[in-house]
């Protein structure tokens, strides 16, 4: 039987391999597919899912750059298969040796073999997010991860124009995380029917639903009909289509500033390895500083003296900056070298202020009291930074 799935893929994407199985009984509790995978630093084993319409596919992550093979196994025929004898195996995959004759058990191996290459990947792919650090959160590659989230309960569920204007309105947003319900969700804002479910079946009549009685439906309310042992296909494959789009949102972050020396050049060579774009101005003299940060009770910094900047290089930052717009997103941070105007901040979110451009501030004391007429979109806290406010 021939396995569907992709030669290449890139490290942290999807690969996915789909094979045409049995469609009578019930294949979510009569079936099952699992898959592993190998190379030469890692191996795992995970549960495939029927898709639907005599489909049952396996996904696998895979975390290095490497040529993998793999192997497909599952509880119906994907290959004429070799009678072995494992006393261990399951009873639906048990069977007699020598037509029958024999009292001995053995089970059938159905498993077909493959392999694929795992390239770079692309420039905005960083891989999962970890916890580092202990206190912070990063990507598998080390990029730092600055969580902005956002709840949106079910507008996956919602119609089509609506899901639209949901990711239209996100796209022009700050948020690079979005928290959404999978199962269908009745509550105050949202009363009428979704457009799928995630089970076979029938529901309750919701149109006696409001504001007031909702609450009273929790649990299995009467007139709803549904079989919990088969799922819906089509409503996964809908949700897997919404994740897509927001992926595709895409939002690019480009590192605009100033840099000198040996310590800007390797700051510029490290974006360019992690993929981020910069419009770093040079600075002829002097060296992006140093800060060093001892660990301790109290804590000791050691900051470097950066370089001085000149009303020319301000200048051309200052028209960087001018040309941004509607839906763009400034994150100003850090303090302002001494050559520089202490309200630089100021200034820079009053030449944005009108223009749609979220801005957060990430500053201290002085610097960040200045702005906040502003009202810039967010600003960071910590216990330094919050003895502004006593």
């Amino acid at each position: 039987m021939k396995l569907n799935y992709a030669k290449t893929i890139e490290k942290w994407g999807i690969f996915e391999v789909t094979i045409s199985g049995p469609k009578e009984g019930n294949p979510f509790c009569d079936q099952w597919i699992k898959g592993t995978f190998c190379c030469k630093n890692e191996k795992k084993t995970v549960d495939g899912f029927y898709d639907g319409d005599g489909a049952y596919k396996v996904r696998f992550m895979p975390s290095f750059t490497d040529k993998y093979t793999f192997e497909i196994e599952a509880s119906f025929d994907i290959n004429a298969g070799e009678e072995v004898p494992d006393e261990e195996a399951p009873e639906h995959k048990l069977g007699t040796a020598d037509g029958g004759k024999a009292a001995e058990k053995c089970a059938v191996r159905n498993i077909l073999t493959g392999s694929f290459t795992v390239t770079s990947p692309s420039a905005d792919n960083h891989g999962p997010v970890r916890v580092a650090g202990t206190y912070y959160l990063a990507y598998e590659d080390g990029t730092p991860y600055h969580c902005i989230g956002t709840t949106c309960y079910v507008w996956n569920l919602q119609n089509e124009e609506l899901q639209k204007q949901t990711l239209k309105t996100l796209e022009e947003n700050a948020f690079n995380k979005i928290r959404f319900c999978i199962f269908p969700k009745h509550y105050d804002y949202n009363l009428h029917e979704p457009i799928t479910y995630p089970y076979e079946g029938t529901p309750c009549d919701s149109s006696v639903l409001n504001e007031n009685n909702f609450a009273e439906y929790n649990g299995c309310a009467p007139g709803n009909d549904w079989d919990f042992t088969r799922f819906n296909p089509a409503h996964f494959q809908h949700i897997e289509k919404c994740i897509q789009a927001l992926m595709n949102l895409g939002i690019e972050s480009t590192a605009l500033g100033f840099t000198a020396g040996f310590t800007g050049d390797e700051i510029i060579r490290r974006l360019e390895e992690m993929g981020v774009r910069n419009g770093f101005i040079q600075v002829g003299e002097g060296f992006s500083r140093i800060n060093l940060k001892l660990k301790s009770i109290d804590g000791t910094e050691i900051n470097g003296q950066g370089p001085k900047i000149g009303t020319d290089k301000v200048d051309l930052l200052m028209k960087q900056l001018g040309e941004l717009g509607q839906g763009d997103v400034l994150f100003l941070s850090g303090s302002i070298p001494s050559s520089m105007p202490d309200d630089a901040y100021q200034k820079i979110m009053a030449m944005l202020d009108g223009r749609g451009v979220r801005i957060a501030v990430d500053a201290t004391r002085d610097l960040l009291m200045k702005v906040l007429p502003y009202h810039p979109f967010l600003i960071t806290m910590n216990l330094v930074r919050s003895s502004v406010w006593n």
